[in-house]
């Protein structure tokens, strides 16, 4: 069997004692209890060879640092381990005004951080004034200022604490004296002279020389130099003098005064002299005595010369004045004139014109034979007239005069008396009765011609129907309406004349909206207004603010301007004016009928007075732009527009 000791293995032979096979033991390892920081693990070893067995104990070395910071800046960095008890310490840094140590700590398993802390030192500082310590106070390298104590005062002077640092060392802070320095300020009259400086210590100082003020003696009043700025003022006593006022050769008054009580003196009145204005002469009180004279002026007063209650001129005189050249007296129409007395004296004058009325006569005369005579002025309001001479078959009266300033003749107008004739009844048919006649019809269908007597207010339905020879026709002011196919088959016709103008033809009615042949410019086209003006330029003025309908139906006119004031415009108005080229809307427009230009082809331009934006929001009728094709635009006082 093998034997063994702690290092080798053998056999041993019992015959000879010899150890057999001597050698070391061979082993292989193994952890039979794994280690941990904190705790030994145990390794057992056994013997390949022999058998032979050992344990041994073994710890887990784990490495750990240590780091020491301070004023945030690492200082040293340790190794150590969980089994270590203390660590080499690196020493704290040096900090001015402090004293540092390490902060506690304790080695475990962990990385640790280990900070200097610093306590700051406390220093003294002492205030001092002269030879006595006023206070103390401590502050360390951390304190920014102290909470100093006062200065002690001291009289004329200012007392400050010498300037000083805190610093890492106790100090001493002296009182520092200044002295005040103060201000005496020399016036007179309020006005400064000079100043000069002092201080406590200051036993006197230059004085300025009092300044010279008329009419006084100065000096400077009493002061004493004490610990204030001081005001030194100039004290003047005043010297008096008199003042003598003289009128002529006489002396009026004497008045004493002094540079104080100068502004004081009250002149005495100048004594009155007539026709003059006295005054004392220009004078100013100074330091020194006066005499003052009185001074005479003319008076100037105004003579106003007066005419009609205007002023026609003025002429100034004088208490010395003896004439004066007076203006002309101004010509008044029917009146001689002259100016009144009076007398220049001591006061303004209105010299007034006189006018006397200028007799004129009116002679009345009837067929060359003086009737009368009656005197009359230019103040005469009528006449009282002769009765004018009756005259057969003639209406008398005087002719129109007016009074003025001139004889006048009066004639006797006679007018011979007429009897205004009843409508033709052998053409024309009516009904109703004098000024308010009706025409139905006619007694013969081939005339060429119709005038329509004065007094007819009305042509009836179909009243000229078939008249297919009718060329003309002439109408009064009087007829305000005509019916319903009043001119029906009326082809032949070419002219109307109409006795008004076209503001009275717009008030003619044309049967209604949907009435044919009312109007007989449907076949006639042309337009005679004021008896024989011939319409080619159709102004509609402001005064119209309807226009009917039908009113210029087939109108051969080629220009139409509806000025500002129209408002309406009834329905065919004018249609079938195929003639017209320029056509323009007044802004007052309320709206634009239906068919407003059937049948008006020629139109080329169409203006409207107002803008666009007000073109857009006026109400339009269905198809209103008719038969027009050469228009696209509308053209508007800003611009132009669609239609």
């Amino acid at each position: 069997d093998w034997q063994h000791d702690e290092t080798n293995h053998w056999k041993e032979c019992a015959k000879d004692q010899v150890k057999d096979g001597l050698a070391e033991h061979t082993f292989d390892e193994e952890i039979t209890k794994e280690a941990t920081e904190l705790e030994d693990g145990e390794k057992t070893f056994t013997c390949t060879v022999c058998g032979f067995t050992k344990t041994e104990s073994y710890h887990l070395t784990v490495l750990h640092t240590a780091t020491f910071r301070a004023n945030g800046e690492t200082v040293r960095t340790v190794e150590f381990t969980v089994h270590d008890e203390t660590i080499e310490e690196p020493a704290v840094p040096a900090r001015a005004g402090y004293t540092g140590v390490w902060e506690a700590y304790t080695l475990g398993t962990n990385d640790i951080t280990i900070n200097a802390v610093y306590t700051a030192i406390e220093y003294t500082a002492t205030f001092v004034a002269g030879d006595a310590t006023v206070d103390t106070v401590n502050f360390t390298v951390e304190t920014a200022s102290v909470a100093e104590p006062t200065v002690p005062e001291r009289t004329g002077y200012n007392g400050a604490w010498e300037d000083y640092t805190l610093g890492t060392n106790n100090i001493t802070i002296n009182a520092v004296y200044t002295a005040i320095v103060y201000t005496a300020t020399f016036k007179a009259d309020g006005v400064t002279v000079d100043t000069a400086l002092f201080t406590i210590v200051t036993e006197y100082i230059t004085e300025p020389t009092v300044p010279v003020k008329a009419g006084y003696t100065g000096q400077w009043e009493n002061y004493t130099l004490g610990t204030s700025d001081i005001t030194v003022n100039a004290v003047y006593t005043t010297i008096e003098y008199s003042a003598t006022f003289v009128a002529g050769n006489e002396t009026v008054s004497v008045i004493p005064f002094t540079m104080e009580t100068k502004d004081t003196v009250v002149a005495p009145e100048v004594p009155a002299k007539q026709g003059y204005n006295g005054a004392w002469e220009a004078y100013t009180l100074s330091a020194s005595d006066a005499t003052i004279h009185a001074v005479y002026t003319l008076i100037e007063y105004t003579a106003t010369f007066v005419a009609n209650n205007e002023t026609v001129d003025t002429v100034n005189f004088t208490v010395e004045t003896v004439s004066i050249t007076e203006p002309s007296v101004p010509a008044k129409t029917g009146y001689t004139g002259a100016w009144e007395n009076y007398e220049l004296g001591t006061s303004n004058i209105t010299v007034n014109a006189i006018y006397t009325a200028i007799q004129y006569t009116a002679t009345f005369v009837a067929d060359n034979v003086t009737i009368g005579t009656v005197n009359f002025t230019v103040e005469t309001v009528s006449l009282e007239e002769p009765q004018v001479p009756e005259k057969s078959g003639f209406t008398g009266e005087w002719e129109t005069y007016s009074l003025s300033a001139t004889n006048i003749t009066i004639n006797a107008v006679y007018t011979e008396n007429t009897v205004e004739p009843e409508p033709e009844q052998s053409v024309f048919t009516m009904t109703g009765s004098e000024g308010a006649y009706t025409i139905t019809g006619v007694t013969d269908n081939t005339i060429t011609s119709a005038v329509i007597p004065s007094g007819v207010i009305a042509v009836a339905d179909g009243a000229f129907a078939n008249c297919s020879a009718l060329e003309s026709v002439t109408i009064p002011t009087s007829v305000t309406s005509f019916g319903e196919g009043a001119f029906t088959g009326c082809e032949a016709l070419t002219a109307v004349y109409y006795a008004g103008s076209v503001e009275d033809w717009c008030g003619i009615s044309f049967g209604g909206n949907s009435t044919e042949n009312a109007n007989p410019l449907v076949f006639a086209h042309d337009l005679y207004v004021n008896g024989d003006e011939q319409v080619t330029t159709l102004t509609i003025p402001g005064t119209v603010t309807t226009i009917n309908p039908h009113a210029f139906e087939g109108c051969s006119c080629t220009e139409v301007v509806l000025s500002s004031g129209v408002e309406t415009i009834g329905r065919y108005a004018f249609k079938s004016c195929s003639q017209i080229e320029t056509f323009i809307l007044p802004v007052t427009l309320s709206e634009i009928p239906a068919q407003m230009f059937a049948g008006c082809s020629g139109i080329t331009t169409i203006r409207y007075t107002g803008t666009t934006g007000e073109w857009e929001e006026l109400t339009k009728g269905k198809k209103w732009i008719g038969d027009v094709t050469e228009v696209e635009e509308v053209i508007c006082s800003d611009g132009t527009a669609g239609i």
